[in-house]
């Protein structure tokens, strides 16, 4: 079994004048013994005021700060589970997700009260507000985050949690359905940290600079949750703009050394006027992930000496399941990468047998860092777990040397005229063309084929593209059945949360 220990309190310590932590947006930084001392607060006022016991669930709603590092780990040491909730969602998918998770307490922003008054109302749940800062507008909470930390009782951390007890909840997207929540427990949230330091290279001497939200299992576990456990420094932005990352990425006094992002995100970053000088010489890790990245994009940062390091994996896995090593980026372009240790995976065909190598199959995985069933959700586990196995729901194959290619979502899959298409794979030809930004296909109703692809574009300003230079270019690169039937310029296609295209919201399209 995982031996569990206090990440914070163990630093705290050790090197306890080490940062640990800098908020970007406020210029704050804490040493590993001032958020100790934080943290303890947090946790005291939980257990011995609000009467949060082990397994009860405390939520908080708010842009990305250092304090929600604060409360996450003031859970773990009172042994209540995180719930960190999407600021994107309107007040009735966040009544919904309250109803489900029940939570005790609720940390909330100024900026969200109204948002969380109006799922108040909506949930048949009631919750204990406080206030994660003290911004203006009017709330109905007593106390405020800072409150508590000068006044609140302290917990040390002298409570050994159960390697089983529940840590971090995130709720998937609900693309497909009810949004289900995805229960990490402490032994796998340890274990997904252990999985991203080793391949990774992180250590003490390392600064991670999280972009993605907080309530997103990238944006806390890679590098969040992995850089503590290392005992570095986490650098926290509130809201993803283009050129404050890349100003904080250049800034030599944080020198970032690893940050994560969706390919969404980097294209973005690659498009602004002072990319191409920017001195990013400090990164020794740039993780991308959450969706198949085209070559173009993976060339272009190999050409300013920064491979990008690709992964792999999901909410329910925590997310890192694979990692393709620097010395590869470029030999296995393309490619996830390898298992990360403790995780094992496998390519099963329709009939239940395994793939041998380069035959695309669904990608099933399980390990200590992948959850084993659903919170509250008994019901969801006929269709997502299969012989102890996590189905994925991702296309994929092993090469004969082992690395792992993701060829796309299942889901995303389409049958035009009896063949399988998968959109990564045209994304992958259209990105190539001059004057492309972004380009995400889906597949689309047709009389004949039964589907046909529709690949939605957002071109470079002053670029003259047509319909009809997509599908030139398309020509005697992919097989004909993959070429897009009908081609749609944006000016921006719709984002969730984490910086992935929302691909449903294209199928809706009225074309």
């Amino acid at each position: 079994m995982v031996d569990i220990r206090d990440w914070i309190a163990t630093h705290a310590q050790r090197t306890p004048k080490a940062v640990a932590q800098i908020d970007h947006a406020t210029g704050r930084s804490f040493t590993y013994s001032e958020m100790d001392q934080r943290v303890a607060a947090i946790a005291g006022h939980l257990r011995h005021i609000e009467g949060v016991a082990i397994g009860d669930v405390v939520a908080v709603l708010g842009d990305n700060c250092s304090d929600i590092f604060d409360i996450d780990f003031a859970c773990g040491r009172n042994g209540a589970i995180f719930l960190p909730l999407n600021t994107r969602l309107a007040a009735p998918e966040i009544a919904f997700q309250l109803s489900d998770a029940k939570p005790k307490v609720m940390f909330v922003s100024q900026s969200y009260m109204a948002t969380a008054q109006a799922a108040f109302a909506e949930s048949d749940h009631s919750v204990k507000i406080i206030a994660l800062d003290d911004g203006e507008g009017e709330t109905e909470a007593a106390l405020q985050l800072e409150d508590i930390i000068s006044q609140g009782p302290k917990m040390a951390a002298d409570e050994k949690r159960q390697p089983s007890d529940g840590w971090t909840l995130i709720y998937s997207s609900g693309t497909t359905g009810r949004p289900k929540g995805v229960l990490h427990t402490h032994a796998g949230v340890t274990m997904q940290a252990i999985g991203n330091c080793v391949p990774l290279g992180l250590s003490p001497a390392s600064c991670g600079l999280t972009i993605l939200p907080l309530f997103h299992i990238s944006g806390l576990n890679i590098f969040g949750h992995a850089m503590f456990y290392a005992g570095a420094t986490q650098i926290t932005l509130d809201k993803f703009d283009p050129q404050g990352m890349l100003e904080a990425l250049a800034d030599k006094a944080y020198g970032v050394t690893h940050f994560c992002a969706v390919p969404t995100i980097f294209e973005m970053l690659a498009q602004l006027p002072g990319f191409k000088d920017a001195d990013l010489s400090s990164v020794e890790g740039a993780f991308v992930g959450g969706a198949p990245s085209t070559e173009a994009l993976l060339k272009t940062y190999a050409a300013k000496n920064m491979p990008l390091i690709q992964g792999y994996g999901l909410t329910e896995t925590g997310p890192t399941i694979t990692v393709l090593d620097a010395d590869d980026a470029i030999r296995k372009i393309g490619s996830a990468g390898k298992p990360i240790m403790h995780v094992d995976i496998k390519i099963t065909l329709d009939d239940g047998q395994q793939a041998e190598p380069n035959e695309v199959g669904e990608i099933l995985t399980r390990g200590p860092s992948v959850i084993s069933k659903y919170f509250r959700r008994p019901e969801a586990q006929q269709s997502s777990f299969r012989d102890g196995w996590l189905c994925t729901g991702d296309m994929g194959y092993f090469d004969t040397e082992g690395f792992l290619f993701i060829i796309d979502r299942k889901k995303d899959m389409f049958i035009s005229g009896g063949e399988n298409v998968y959109p990564a794979e045209v994304e992958n030809c259209i990105a190539q063309l001059n004057g492309v930004i972004q380009v995400a296909v889906v597949g689309m109703a047709d009389k004949k084929w039964g589907e046909v692809g529709a690949a939605h574009i957002v071109k470079q300003a002053g670029a003259t593209l047509s319909q009809e230079d997509v599908i030139e270019f398309c020509q005697g690169k992919i097989a004909k059945y993959k070429i897009p039937q009908q081609v749609i310029f944006h000016d921006a296609l719709p984002l969730g949360g984490s910086g992935k295209v929302l691909k449903n919201e294209l199928r809706k399209l009225k074309l």
